[in-house]
């Protein structure tokens, strides 16, 4: 059975779970709160972000409040919206969304919306 692989053993000081959407949101928020990544706030005129969040390269922020406890990966767009607590997945567009303890899939797009949102990949919900 040895074919020269090598087992190592680490220690955990913290076992965070992600097997639930609620459980998926907090351990983001703490990951995020205990990492504390910087960003730059300049990039995003005429929004305001509040710390501790997690911002990728080429993602658009406009018009929006963003924060605390958010991760928001590459390539997303959000406009005229106020996020907190939430996650949202790569190239996403948001326009005029108000929501906390979301999570919203990748490629989704999402305008007008109020409330928690719990969407999958390549969604379009757009309320009148």
């Amino acid at each position: 059975f040895n074919e020269g692989k090598v087992f190592k053993i680490a220690t955990v000081d913290e076992w965070l779970d992600c097997g639930t959407l609620p459980a998926w949101l907090e351990t983001t928020g703490e990951i995020v709160a205990k990492e504390n990544p910087t960003f730059n706030a300049s990039k995003f005129p005429g929004s305001e972000i509040i710390p501790p969040v997690f911002i990728a390269e080429g993602v658009n922020i406009e018009s929006s409040k963003i924060g605390p406890h958010v991760s928001i990966e590459e390539g997303t767009t959000i406009k005229n919206s106020t996020i907190k607590n939430s996650i949202i997945r790569d190239n996403a567009v948001l326009d005029n969304v108000e929501t906390e303890g979301s999570t919203i899939g990748a490629h989704t797009s999402l305008k007008n919306v109020k409330g928690k949102v719990d969407v999958g990949d390549h969604s379009n919900l757009e309320i009148e």
